[in-house]
């Protein structure tokens, strides 16, 4: 998907190559050790940006133009994101739950290039760890994020989302799935 997108978006004349912007981005996040998003990830955020939806169908249609258009912003949600992540502790990408968290946190600081405070950051973190904790994005992936920025989009609001998943944070199911030592 990622060589389709990179050659539906080439531009000479906008100076705009998709596969050297991605390894830009890429080497960017190299210092803080945020440097294994996937291009699928950063795929998925645009469409979700520009259609609320990210299957490869949906992707493949977006518009050149909207596509470079929203190549900018994109990057700097997924650094405001990086910058979240790390001051809450998570020094590096690997010790992400789950690499594909960078998009609904990219998708919320497109929307609020602010770091979140009170109610927004309470909701934030409790959807960090409901993901997290509730194994959301170890399949079907793409309706998941969709549903997800649905919550993020009430986060926003200070609303508090409705979560379909069921999530267990007893402290012996955390030490049985082997989370902490």
């Amino acid at each position: 998907l990622f060589e389709i997108m990179v050659a539906k978006t080439y531009d000479p004349n906008k100076n705009f190559d998709l596969y050297d912007k991605f390894q830009e981005l890429v080497d960017d996040l190299e210092p803080s050790k945020y440097d294994t998003i996937s291009s699928a990830n950063v795929l998925q955020l645009i469409s979700l940006m520009l259609a609320r939806e990210c299957k490869r169908k949906t992707i493949l249609k977006l518009d050149k133009q909207e596509f470079i258009n929203t190549w900018d912003d994109a990057v700097s949600a997924i650094k405001s994101s990086v910058d979240f992540f790390r001051s809450y502790g998570i020094p590096v990408s690997r010790l992400l739950p789950y690499n594909t968290l960078i998009v609904p946190f990219a998708y919320f600081f497109h929307h609020h290039p602010n770091n979140p405070t009170g109610e927004k950051l309470r909701l934030l973190i409790d959807f960090f760890w409901r993901v997290s904790i509730g194994f959301r994005y170890s399949s079907a992936v793409e309706s998941k994020l969709v549903q997800d920025i649905d919550k993020i989009d009430k986060i926003l609001k200070e609303e508090q989302p409705k979560y379909e998943w069921a999530v267990n944070y007893t402290p012996e199911f955390i030490r049985k799935q082997g989370y902490f030592g």
